[in-house]
């Protein structure tokens, strides 16, 4: 008689990730799960990422609740186009496809420092616009508020 674990393929999931440190995007992307909810945001999350005008997504959960996983997925399928193809859900993936512009990431983690936020906001932003893209930019004008950033050179392909 068969055993059940010669019956069933499992595979040990990654409880945690670090999003810098994604070596396989396209298998990121290929073994993301999708729940009905997942995929009702997603859904929602994709059709305002490529209208015209689009505003910014929250995410909120408890610890292990899958933030860095949807992060991780979310990053790979902006930045990588191609790999838009491996998503399993079909609804989600003609929606990923129909996204036409391209996207930098800037990846930072807020650290107890005694620095302003927008200070350290905009200097990742900086500094890894540089490091990253090789796109150079200064602040122009900034309030407590409200900061600008200027590209010294225009590139098509950044939507900031």
């Amino acid at each position: 008689m068969a055993k059940v674990r010669e019956l069933l393929n499992f595979e040990k999931i990654k409880d945690v990730i670090d999003i810098d440190a994604i070596n396989d995007k396209q298998a990121m992307v290929e073994k993301y799960v999708i729940s009905k909810d997942m995929q009702e945001y997603l859904t929602h999350l994709l059709a305002d990422i490529n209208a015209p005008q689009h505003k910014a997504a929250q995410i909120v959960g408890g610890y292990g609740s899958g933030k860095s996983h949807l992060l991780a997925f979310l990053i790979s399928i902006l930045t990588v186009p191609e790999l838009r193809q491996y998503i399993q859900d079909k609804n989600l993936k003609e929606l990923a496809q129909q996204i036409d512009r391209n996207f930098v990431v800037v990846h930072w983690e807020l650290q107890p420092n005694d620095v302003d936020l927008s200070q350290y906001f905009y200097y990742e932003i900086k500094s890894q616009l540089a490091e990253k893209y090789t796109i150079e930019s200064w602040i122009i004008r900034k309030t407590s508020w409200i900061c600008s950033i200027r590209l010294k050179k225009t590139f098509p392909v950044v939507d900031l």
